[in-house]
């Protein structure tokens, strides 16, 4: 009896093998890769830019330009002085007047009744669902179509060496045009309820001094008495021509002075990006890369995630980079993070994730560097360092945190395009797309931003048991 391979054809071997073999290299190509993946100093999807001035015009006040950006003022109480601008005042109030002198001028100002614009202290605030026209994101499934990549068997004629003729089937891949349903944003104008903060009406002095910024000074009953708060409406813009450092054309810094000390450039003041406005009909929505529209950014965040600071010098704006000095060093290095036991363990690097599951060694680009290690059921690790001519190799021994509690968020149908931004009396960051944050155990304001609406929510992290928002369940109730 002949064998299959002496009557002229190959005896196949069985598959299982090869596809076992292919596997394998692609699991060591992808942990090579991912190795070798080079770290860089900007890696958010903008282009990196270095430090700039420009031009910025103080107008005067937030509350009339940009009330529903919703300004995050905490201001102190005064009692029968303040001193601005190296200046002291004191006050009184007869009457329906405040009298306010500098020891050798007096001012008298009327007092004012607010309808629900102004306000000296957000957290005081309370939210409550109000109606009021905006542009409204939506996800609609439409047919349309698309070009799919599909298998077919096939006849396959040979001809043996004998001159004879065999025919088998084998399968091939072909490209077809077929009708699917897929998801798309479109926007509305409409009448809408959305949660709001409520502002009430109060009493306040306009005082204007000449030659000084316009200040408000609040009148509010505690406790059978009148207490007294001053504030800073004003407020500085600065706009960016072409591509700005957060990577979008043509965008507004507002600077705002949160604690009403008179000063922009506390580590607790506030800036703004703005590309559009959702309440009004005539703008058209647009994103920022990495950042959040429409968003008070607390300056200390926007120093110790991306190494910028914000400097006014008369009427201009100093934009620093820390990295400025290493755009034009085409220096290398390495990182080396040890002692990581979970290899579910999530490293960012300015801003990006990095894969770690075959170990976390990574080259990188001469530069300073925030590390983050994010593991389940505790606080984030965190480190700063820089790599340069000096120390082209930094090694970071990773450190077991804290533990803490775990907020989950499901049903974003846009998964890839929402931000987080989780806020308490102590803390306060803003998160990219998160699939679970690690909370230390208390109280938040959470805010989850998806094409420019906001699911406002305050929740309690208690125990390591996730805690979940719904957010399609949410914003339908």
């Amino acid at each position: 009896m002949k064998s299959r391979s002496e009557n002229g054809r190959a005896s196949k071997s069985s598959p299982v093998p090869t596809i076992l073999c292919w596997l394998l290299l692609i699991v060591l190509m992808t942990s090579l890769g991912s190795c070798t993946t080079l770290v860089t100093r900007w890696p958010i999807g903008s282009k990196e830019k270095g430090s700039s001035e420009l031009e910025a015009v103080r107008k005067k006040s937030i509350f009339e330009d940009f009330v529903w950006t919703v300004p995050d003022f905490q201001v102190k109480q005064i009692r029968d002085k303040f001193v601005w601008e190296g200046q002291q005042y004191t006050f009184t109030v007869n009457g329906s007047q405040l009298v306010l002198t500098d020891g050798a001028n007096t001012l008298n100002f009327q007092r004012k009744s607010s309808t629900g614009k102004y306000y000296y202290d957000l957290s005081k605030l309370k939210m409550a669902q109000i109606q009021q026209s905006r542009w409204v994101s939506k996800t609609v499934t439409v047919p349309e179509q698309v070009m799919v990549t599909k298998t077919r068997m096939v006849p396959r004629t040979t001809l043996g060496a004998n001159g004879t003729t065999s025919t088998s089937m084998e399968s091939e891949m072909y490209t077809d045009y077929e009708t699917r349903f897929v998801t798309k944003t479109t926007w509305d104008w409409e009448t809408y309820f959305e949660s709001a903060y409520q502002v009430p009406n109060l009493n306040y002095f306009d005082v204007d001094i000449p030659g000084k910024p316009h200040l408000i000074i609040y009148e509010i009953p505690e406790k059978s008495t009148l207490v007294y708060y001053l504030q800073n409406p004003e407020y500085y813009v600065a706009k960016e021509e072409g591509e700005s450092f957060v990577g979008t054309k043509d965008v507004r810094l507002l600077f705002m002075d949160a604690d009403s000390n008179g000063s922009y450039q506390d580590p607790d003041d506030r800036v703004l990006f703005n590309v559009w406005n959702p309440y009004d009909q005539n703008s058209k929505y647009r994103t920022i890369n990495h950042f959040m529209d429409n968003h008070w950014y607390r300056l200390k965040e926007i120093q110790e995630d991306n190494f910028t600071t914000f400097e006014f010098r008369g009427n201009r704006l100093a934009i620093a980079y820390a990295n400025d000095k290493y755009l034009r060093n085409p220096g290398k290095g390495r990182i080396k993070i040890t002692n990581i036991a979970d290899r579910n363990a999530t490293v960012i690097i300015n801003g990006k994730e990095y894969f770690t599951g075959f170990g976390s060694e990574f080259p990188a680009q001469f530069g300073k560097y925030r590390l983050l290690v994010r593991t389940r059921g505790h606080l984030d690790f965190e480190k700063v360092f820089e790599i340069n001519e000096e120390t082209p190799e930094v090694t970071v021994q990773y450190e077991v945190t804290q533990p803490a509690g775990i907020l989950k968020i499901k049903n974003i149908f846009l998964y890839d395009t929402y931000k987080v931004f989780v806020r308490s009396a102590d803390f306060a960051k803003v998160y990219d797309s998160p699939r679970e944050i690690n909370l230390p155990f208390g109280k938040y304001s959470i805010s989850v931003l998806v094409n420019g609406y906001a699911l406002e929510r305050q929740i309690e992290i208690a125990n390591s048991e996730p805690y979940w928002i719904d957010y399609e369940k949410e914003i339908r109730s």
